[in-house]
């Protein structure tokens, strides 16, 4: 798991981008901006991503980090089926900051942007 993990993190280019931010601070910022509207879609996609062990918490990671994306970058927008991209990034990374610092990258920066942005 951690050489997928190393591999995931090259091919994202993540290394720089963890070093400048905060992501507890961006979390808080979030969770007080968010839309009623769109912390219930995620926290109902949330409920519906299945994990073998720490299911409660796992799913309690999914959100925030669908909050905090949808925060740090207004022009990504939470799109049904992005908490199955997070649930894996959460098992792979085993670190909550780490599996956004995934994320992000994979939705902003990468070939695959295109699945969720304008």
């Amino acid at each position: 798991m951690k050489k997928r993990l190393s591999i995931w993190k090259s091919i994202l280019e993540i290394s720089t981008f963890t070093r400048d931010f905060d992501y507890r601070k961006s979390l808080e910022e979030a969770r007080t901006s968010i839309s009623e509207h769109n912390l219930k879609l995620i926290e109902l996609d949330a409920m519906r991503t299945h994990f073998h062990s720490n299911e409660e918490e796992n799913r309690k990671l999914i959100v925030n980090l669908l909050i905090s994306i949808s925060y740090v970058n207004p022009e990504i927008k939470y799109y049904q089926g992005m908490n199955y991209i997070a649930a894996f990034l959460v098992v792979l990374a085993k670190d909550e900051a780490v599996a956004f610092s995934l994320l992000y990258s994979l939705l902003t920066n990468s070939q695959f942007k295109f699945l969720f942005g304008k």
